[in-house]
């Protein structure tokens, strides 16, 4: 069976006007420096970016990257093997040792840790989809008041009041702010699963 690498593109026009889709494209840049960081520091807990681009398509041009493809991802591999304690034990350290590497060596939150962005890959288990992280030296902020910010079903606390309280009078005795812990909390959800 042949092997494929797996593009990832971005869904807006670079040059789109609007606002919230021009954050989105910035997150989008933001994954690619924060990949290409990852593998020039050979982290091996990160999915491996190969090369990234811009396209034109029908008069618009699109960002894209190639990264490495995954056999499976976390919740598809559960559904269908059987994993021994040593099997998930191997798989649980891999999965912390690379949201160590994304806040150690990167100095980056994930905020969106699930099942669909565990990959297996030749044996590892690696973190992907890093679209939604937030940098722990950058000044660059891209949420938005009241943002929905992680996966459903697997937001911590933080999120939730994010959405929720955030720009309220509650956001005084509810923290909004979605850092490290809050990588910690949805760890410890995945984990669990």
């Amino acid at each position: 069976e042949a092997e494929y690498d797996i593009i990832k593109f971005c869904k807006y026009p670079i040059a789109t006007l609007d606002e919230i889709k021009q954050t989105r494209i910035k997150r989008f840049k933001n994954e690619i420096r924060a990949l290409k960081k990852a593998r020039d520091g050979g982290l091996s807990n990160i999915i491996e970016i190969k090369f990234n681009d811009a396209i034109e398509i029908e008069n618009d041009e699109f960002l894209y990257y190639v990264m490495e493809r995954g056999h499976s991802d976390l919740l598809d591999y559960m559904k269908d093997n059987e994993i021994s304690d040593q099997q998930k034990f191997v798989l649980c350290k891999d999965v912390v040792n690379g949201i160590k590497e994304l806040h150690d060596k990167l100095e980056v939150y994930h905020r969106d840790i699930k099942p669909e962005n565990i990959f297996f890959v030749d044996g590892t288990w690696k973190i992907g989809d890093l679209g939604l992280i937030d940098s722990r030296s950058e000044d660059q902020h891209l949420d938005v008041l009241r943002e929905k910010i992680g996966p459903s079903g697997w937001l911590s606390p933080e999120a939730v009041n994010k959405m929720l309280c955030e720009g309220t009078v509650l956001e005084d005795i509810h923290c909004c702010i979605i850092k490290e812990y809050s990588d910690v909390f949805q760890l410890g959800k995945l984990l669990w699963y």
